[in-house]
């Protein structure tokens, strides 16, 4: 460690230069708070190189040990790569599995061009790859969420019904993944995060509004606040598609809000050979495709299995995989029906999603007819209470 750190500190030496001032960004001014909440997200994973570039003072950090391995004004560009000992700096091998960047208060952390808040670990992983970590406060997370998850133009009531979801479901993930690397991802498989690039006036504003809001349920446990874009009338009990018990709030109800909706209705035609190739890759076999049929509709309307038939042999599918085989984006839903024509198998359906929590379509809708942040999801997640994660301090009483 002792020896890495001089070869370390002339790589950095060598990239600083004077102060960049920084980039102004729209954005609301943030209320004051003494308390911080941190959220690890997973923004880079399996990356064989990261591009690095911070604008204003900072500091190197061996991970874990926190020893300082090098400090600068500002770092115009620096590429890191895994390597079978530790890891490249600019062409400076260092033997640790991973560095923090910890900027100064208002510098900003670039990670592939893209902008983010708080610090930054880069992780070298068992198969020789690059895991990046944002680390920082979940409400400036949540700034970098829902630009993405709704749209900026809506109305401040929905944007406010989505932040309190959005960071409902983040300390539910913090929760339950205290022994990972990671709270949660920037993907479509947690929540869609962009940092500090895709803040918006609008979308901050909702964040600030709802500081530090969160929905509970039962004992004061923390809901797993799922949602989707539009449940097409009815959302979806989350024990049919996660097998999640005991969820009172989750259970699934109806909804006459989302109709607006560019989803609302669809229709689909795919390939009879496609599905059976992607089938195939699943891990099942089926041979030629000469029906597809659904049963059982739960009283959401959405199909629980698709069964597949070939001349020789058939097989049954959860609905759910069903869709995620053939794709997520093509199937939108289980709400759907199918029939055959020719070699295409032809789909007409309602919602996109997996239907279970708010119906974000439901929630622009309901704020349209005057609805309030709080009425909107007490309809969507019914026996719920709201609750702070906000820790008062001496200087706040």
């Amino acid at each position: 460690m002792k020896r890495a750190r001089p070869l370390f500190r002339c790589a950095i030496a060598l990239l600083v230069t004077i102060l960049i001032p920084l980039e102004s960004f729209a954005g609301s001014v943030r209320p004051t708070r003494k308390s911080f909440y941190p959220i690890r997200v997973a923004v880079v994973k399996g990356a064989e190189k990261v591009a690095l570039k911070i604008k204003g003072p900072y500091q190197i950090l061996a991970l874990n040990t926190e020893d300082l391995l090098g400090e600068g004004r500002s770092l115009r560009k620096a590429e890191i790569y895994p390597t079978g000992a530790g890891i490249t700096f600019d062409d400076r091998h260092l033997k640790i599995y991973g560095i923090k960047i910890r900027p100064d208060k208002e510098a900003t952390i670039y990670i592939n061009d893209r902008q983010f808040r708080g610090e930054v670990d880069i992780i070298r992983t068992e198969d020789t790859k690059l895991l990046t970590v944002n680390y920082l406060d979940i409400e400036d997370y949540l700034r970098g969420v829902l630009y993405h998850e709704a749209s900026h133009r809506w109305p401040i009531e929905a944007l406010k019904a989505q932040a309190v979801a959005s960071r409902t479901y983040a300390v539910y993930q913090i929760e339950n993944r205290k022994d990972e690397d990671y709270d949660v991802t920037n993907t479509v498989y947690s929540q869609l995060y962009g940092g500090r690039t895709s803040e918006k006036h609008k979308t901050n504003m909702a964040v600030d509004a709802t500081l530090g809001q969160v929905l509970t349920y039962g004992k004061g446990n923390v809901l797993p606040a799922y949602y989707h874009s539009t449940c097409g009338g009815h959302t979806e009990n989350a024990g049919v598609v996660w097998k999640v018990k005991g969820v009172d709030p989750l259970k699934g109800k109806r909804c006459d809000f989302c109709k607006g909706s560019p989803q609302y209705d669809w229709r689909r035609v795919v390939g009879l050979g496609e599905i059976r190739e992607r089938v195939n890759q699943s891990g099942r076999k089926i041979g030629e495709i000469i029906s597809i049929e659904t049963e059982g509709r739960d009283r959401s309307g959405r199909a629980e299995k698709v069964i597949l038939k070939s001349k020789w042999s058939k097989i049954a599918l959860p609905a759910t995989d069903f869709r995620m085989i053939v794709g997520h984006t093509t199937i939108r839903s289980t709400n759907f029906t199918v029939s055959i024509k020719g070699d295409q198998a032809r789909f007409t359906g309602k919602g996109w999603g997996h239907g279970v929590g708010v119906c974000q379509w439901g929630m622009f809708g309901m704020s349209r007819k005057g609805y309030q942040y709080t009425a909107i999801l007490q309809y969507y997640y019914p026996k719920t209470s709201m609750k702070s994660i906000i820790k008062k301090t001496d200087e706040d009483i």
